[in-house]
């Protein structure tokens, strides 16, 4: 069985992770993460396990998501937080943030996160960001008919991947780069 959680700020900790890991922090409720949790039987033995989950060496759970809301500079309901230590304020700020698959705020966002770049906010240009997200959002014709956005990020991100090597791989998604300058970073498109 399984528990999935959308990552609200006030997310509760997750029960399977209370009941059966109990050597994890009663503090561990990854608030802002959408999770999925799972408790499964393997079987009593090696038929057993077969029958339950076919040839392989571990069950491999697949699940497709949404996304995650994401910072907008160019929206004025948004708002950016100024300490990424002020919990509270974090959680204050990213409840006013909005789902987008657009490929440059996608990846500014990848950049504050502390499983991402880790930068501060105060580093990035979010008008030059503002500026990326204007043109990824330009309308292209489709072959078929209609438009769609010009660069979305839309694919899968593993775990194991490193940091470096994720937002090399959402770089390709607007053929993007990471740009410094003053102490200051934003991406291009």
């Amino acid at each position: 069985y399984g528990s999935f959680r959308n990552g609200t700020p006030t997310q509760a900790r997750d029960p399977i992770i209370t009941s059966d890991l109990t050597t994890i922090p009663s503090t561990f409720r990854q608030r802002g993460i959408a999770t999925a949790v799972f408790k499964c039987h393997y079987g009593a033995d090696q038929d057993e396990y077969v029958r339950l989950w076919g040839n392989v060496q571990i069950p491999n759970f697949l699940m497709e998501v949404k996304g995650c809301k994401i910072y907008d500079p160019r929206d004025p309901t948004q708002i950016m937080f100024s300490d990424p230590n002020d919990k509270a304020e974090v959680d204050a700020a990213m409840a006013t943030w909005k789902w987008s698959n657009t490929a440059s705020l996608v990846q500014a966002d990848y950049l504050i996160q502390p499983y991402g770049g880790r930068q501060n906010p105060g580093r990035i240009r979010w008008d030059k960001i503002a500026e990326a997200a204007d043109y990824d959002e330009t309308l292209v014709g489709l072959k078929g008919g209609g438009f769609q956005k010009r660069y979305t990020i839309d694919g899968m991100v593993t775990k194991n991947q490193t940091r470096v090597d994720m937002l090399g791989a959402m770089l390709t998604a607007n053929r993007g780069f990471v740009t410094q300058s003053d102490g200051r970073i934003w991406i291009t498109s």
